[in-house]
């Protein structure tokens, strides 16, 4: 695995991108941080939250400002996430309706094969996962809870677009952007239960004991999985960046609770 993010800014707005997946070329995408937008109080400043959102038409000029400085020219497709393990295409049949909520699309991973569509996964804590088959051009956005990739979404993503349109393991690139590291994310013992059950002794490295609780690296189990699914070491990227220990840059649920802002990831076809 590579160390595959690079920050960027631009008129105060400051996202992240996954580095190997963009110079593949034909794709646009990126991980928003918390600078740059007009959002106050505890939600300062760019949050891109919409089901969270009291006032929606400031998230929604929060992704202005975003699509606008990372150069996102699509038209957003949005789930309704549910810490599952299931995936959506986003077709001719069921397209992207801009920003709002897709709620029939109720799923955690979002594929698509359409130039012109924006895949937008929401996240403050959670992993995003950025697929891509630069041959097939095929582009796969993943939300990554512990309850989604306790049940492998990211490597079941991937399995969807090697059966379903044609992509190669061999060929995929995938990026895990940033999340709560497994210094932060200390749990119960039903959190490492469910890992164990899905993988077996291949969990084990990254879960640790400290006392009463629990600690887990959720981006650490989700490679672990790409690469069982085939997808190579090599081709996988990722970030040490902490949405909880990183206050500067990142909202967090369990740095700062319920009332928070909220990031997003975005991956586009071009």
């Amino acid at each position: 695995m590579t160390e595959g993010f690079i920050k960027r800014e631009q008129a105060g707005v400051c996202w992240l991108e996954p580095a190997a997946i963009l110079a593949a070329g034909g794709v646009r995408g990126g991980f928003s941080t918390r600078l740059g937008g007009v959002s106050k109080a505890n939600r300062a400043s760019l949050d891109l939250g919409l089901r969270r959102n009291d006032d929606v038409d400031t998230a929604r000029e929060n992704f202005r400002r975003l699509f606008g400085a990372a150069g996102i020219k699509g038209k957003p497709a949005v789930l309704s996430q549910v810490h599952s393990d299931r995936s959506v295409f986003v077709t001719e049949e069921s397209p992207a309706r801009g920003l709002s909520l897709m709620r029939e699309m109720e799923a955690d991973a979002m594929i698509c094969d359409r130039p012109g569509t924006v895949l937008i996964t929401h996240h403050a804590d959670c992993a995003p996962v950025f697929l891509y088959d630069p041959e097939a051009r095929v582009i796969a956005l993943v939300h990554a809870g512990w309850r989604g990739a306790a049940v492998c979404i990211a490597a079941k993503c991937a399995e969807r677009m090697i059966c379903d349109y044609g992509c190669h393991q061999e060929r995929m690139l995938a990026a895990i952007g940033p999340c709560i590291c497994g210094k932060c994310f200390e749990t119960d013992g039903d959190v490492p239960d469910a890992f164990r059950a899905s993988m077996g002794e291949t969990a084990d490295p990254f879960i640790r004991r400290m006392g009463e609780k629990w600690h887990v690296d959720i981006a650490g189990l989700s490679a672990v999985q790409l690469m069982m699914r085939g997808i190579l070491p090599g081709h996988i990227a990722r970030t040490e960046l902490c949405t909880c220990c990183r206050e500067d840059l990142f909202y967090s649920h369990r740095r700062m609770g319920a009332d928070r802002g909220t990031m997003a990831a975005f991956f586009e076809l071009i």
